[in-house]
């Protein structure tokens, strides 16, 4: 009886290291998952090719052809100057 006691402790230990494991692993995927969330919301919006500081000013509004408008912008930080077309919506 001694004997399957311990065959059964051992194969349960097992089953234990095989689920930590596997929690471990699920663990550092959300953290990754975490992590690419967290880039993709800082990656949103203009950034400077510069400095890549994401704070402009506007100093300057054109109308283009059709339903676009031209922005040229500032950067807070360095000065370097950006155009953008922007589409408007109805």
């Amino acid at each position: 009886m001694t004997l399957a006691t311990d065959d059964e402790r051992v194969e349960k230990q097992g089953e234990s290291l095989d689920r930590a494991k596997a929690l471990r692993k699920r663990a550092k995927a959300l953290k990754i998952e975490a992590r690419q969330i967290e880039e993709a919301i800082d990656n949103k919006g203009l950034r400077c090719p510069k400095c890549g500081c994401g704070h402009f000013e506007t100093d300057k509004t054109v109308p283009v052809s059709g339903r676009r408008i031209r922005r040229y912008k500032v950067c807070r930080y360095c000065g370097r100057r950006v155009r953008t077309t922007e589409r408007i919506e109805a």
